[in-house]
């Protein structure tokens, strides 16, 4: 019979029940077609079924209620988190008035929450100083963070991305300060001797000096670098200069100190992450911030016995992600409390059926690092690992809290206090952190 055309459901992902003859697959449009409308309606046409005549309304109801059962089809998490990602994308794009202000200032500090809008910011303001022309730096601390800024801001002549260290290093390389042997050793002196080169080679090369420098993750810069960033403007005293940071954040040891004459800009919204998500972060933050997102699914908490396979676990966790919920191996990202190097997941290729890679993200695999070098990034699914010893450490359990913007869905045991999607040993439930 002719089902009189094509069908869109964009609210469900894959369908895998059912439909019947009043509905056949082959017509459905779904969430996972959306990026592909058109190609799909010309795929209907070309396989539409010739129309059968000679059936009144009756006859076609009594046709569906034998052939057609209706059927209740869930929406998966992977499309409700796909739906809570415009809705935070419009939100976000609101902080962009703050621009405004910022173009009337020139030494500026931006400081807010996780998910606040900080780094969007900081990278929209780079990209339009660039382009009028002036000769832009944008800097931060961490190099999965500077690698996706790279990527999204090329392009400009005017405008340079780099790590602070990695500043130093290509200054250094350009005034012909590091021999080839000191790059290729890596003595253990290397990351400390490279402040001392930047300040011999802006010295050298007054002429690659900057008319603005923009600083992400300023929480995490030293007291002392601050005045090799003023060097590097053109004009030190009255060249821009926009610092974005927040302190909640800081994952290296000592104080921030930031420039005394920088204007506070305060952003008090959280933007990033959904309400739930915002609960969770809220039990280690120690700042305050008022969620905009939606609400979104629960946070969940898998706690492994005493010598479970962490691997195994998480094979499953990733099995439920992917086959049931629908998200894609790239939208998800494993992130340990732990170093590189002692991560239990350090040389791990494959969880189950599910291959991994390190940053940047690869498509098809599952991101697998550390909290520590995803800071400043953020995916539409993270699940902490080896999280048991940062409950004395709330900073970076809160870094890795807010780098979701959908928790995890399905399985686990639902604790009354709120956690990120975190797989915890259970011989260490009795030191939580109260609420």
């Amino acid at each position: 019979m002719d089902p009189g055309g094509p069908l869109a459901f964009p609210d469900l992902g894959r369908v895998n029940v059912p439909t019947g003859a009043h509905a056949p697959l082959e017509i459905v449009i779904t969430g996972d077609d959306l990026p592909r409308v058109p190609a799909r309606i010309d795929e209907i046409l070309r396989n539409a079924h010739a129309s059968m005549t000679g059936f009144g309304g009756a006859q076609a109801a009594e046709i569906e209620r034998l052939l057609a059962p209706r059927v209740r089809v869930k929406a998966p998490l992977a499309v409700q988190a796909r739906e809570a990602d415009r809705e935070i994308l419009t939100l976000t794009e609101g902080q962009f008035n703050v621009l405004g202000l910022l173009s009337r200032l020139r030494r500026v500090a931006v400081s807010g929450a996780a998910g606040s809008g900080k780094s969007l910011l900081a990278a929209e303001q780079a990209r339009r100083l660039a382009a009028q022309g002036l000769r832009t730096l944008f800097l931060c601390f961490n190099r999965p963070l500077a690698d996706a800024l790279t990527a999204g801001l090329e392009g400009d002549e005017h405008l340079r991305v780099h790590t602070f260290y990695d500043f130093c290093h290509r200054m250094a390389q350009e005034a012909d300060l590091l021999p080839d042997e000191f790059i290729e050793e890596r003595p253990p002196e290397f990351f400390e001797r490279l402040p001392d080169l930047l300040l011999e080679a802006l010295q050298a090369l007054p002429e690659t000096r900057f008319d603005a420098v923009v600083v992400d993750e300023g929480q995490d810069f030293e007291a002392d670098w601050w005045s090799l960033v003023e060097l590097g403007l053109a004009d030190p005293t009255e060249g821009i200069l926009y610092v974005v940071h927040g302190d909640a954040q800081r994952v290296t040891a000592g104080a921030s100190t930031l420039p005394a004459d920088l204007a506070p800009i305060p952003l008090g919204e959280n933007l990033r992450n959904t309400q739930t998500i915002h609960a969770a972060a809220s039990t280690f933050a120690g700042t305050a911030s008022t969620p905009m997102g939606p609400e979104g699914r629960p946070v969940d908490l898998v706690e492994l016995e005493p010598g479970s396979d962490l691997v195994g676990t998480l094979s499953r966790v990733l099995h439920r992600l992917i086959r049931d919920e629908q998200f894609r191996p790239e939208e998800i990202v494993i992130l340990s409390g732990r170093g590189q190097k002692t991560t239990a997941l350090a040389s791990v290729e494959r969880i189950g059926a599910y291959r991994c890679s390190g940053l940047p993200v690869t498509p098809g695999a599952v991101a697998v690092d550390t909290i520590r070098r995803f800071k400043g990034l953020d995916s539409r699914v993270v699940v902490l690992v080896e999280v048991d010893h940062l409950l004395e450490s709330p900073e970076l359990l809160y870094v890795g809290i807010t780098r979701a913007r959908a928790p995890r869905g399905g399985g686990g045991q639902r604790q009354r206090w709120p956690r990120c999607a975190a797989l915890r040993s259970r011989s260490s439930a009795t030191s939580r952190r109260a609420s």
